[in-house]
């Protein structure tokens, strides 16, 4: 549905998903490649993300906290170009 924030089931198609978030946007997760997308505008891969780890990132009550302490002191990563 248009303009929905909820999170879709099916973390592995790899489409972005709206976030209830303040700080992203909407990410999008495949084949262990998190992709997240900022509401500042830039947007990142985050690489060799387990779909464990999206799913509680899914989950979250502060989705930008959990990025900040859960994912990006622990994975490689690279910025997704415009």
């Amino acid at each position: 549905m248009p303009g929905s924030t909820s999170a879709k089931s099916n973390t592995s198609s790899g489409r972005a998903e709206a976030m209830p978030s303040t700080a992203i946007a909407w990410t999008s997760w495949k084949d262990g490649v998190l992709s997240v997308k900022y509401r500042g505008g830039d947007a990142y891969d985050y690489l060799g993300v387990p779909e464990r780890v999206y799913r509680e990132l899914q989950a979250a009550s502060s989705k930008g906290r959990f990025v900040n302490f859960e994912v990006k002191p622990r994975y490689a990563y690279r910025r997704r170009t415009r």
